[in-house]
């Protein structure tokens, strides 16, 4: 027979403020970043899913309940500007599910910079 679970021990996920602040920039986007959470009534070393745009990376339960996983540049550059959206799922050994997710913001390309000529000709002359 299969084990019992009561209500009040499914599984929680949450995800931490992504990227500090929601934002993920083009210096953010260059170096490897962390996304973490938290788990409720799951044992340590159960599997956290993460989808982060269209790559799915996995991440471990902690002995805390936190879990944290690093997403490399590699991935980071795979993701569209505009905006995205990170999620996490878990499922307990009797198949029930928990998820939750968070949307990102993605500026990853560099404003442009025109300045116009000056003086009118470019040129400052004492008259």
């Amino acid at each position: 027979a299969g084990a019992l679970v009561g209500i009040h021990n499914l599984p929680k996920v949450t995800l931490s403020p992504l990227f500090g602040d929601g934002v993920l920039n083009l210096a953010e986007s260059l170096v490897t970043q962390t996304i973490s959470g938290t788990v409720s009534g799951l044992a340590a070393g159960s599997s956290v899913r993460l989808t982060i745009g269209n790559t799915i990376v996995d991440a471990q339960v902690n002995a805390d309940g936190s879990f944290s996983t690093a997403v490399s540049p590699a991935i980071l550059s795979t993701l569209l500007n505009g905006n995205f959206t990170v999620s996490a799922a878990v499922t307990d050994p009797v198949g029930n599910v928990s998820s939750t997710s968070a949307g990102v913001s993605l500026g990853l390309f560099q404003p442009t910079l025109s300045v116009n000529t000056v003086f009118g000709d470019g040129v400052l002359s004492a008259a």
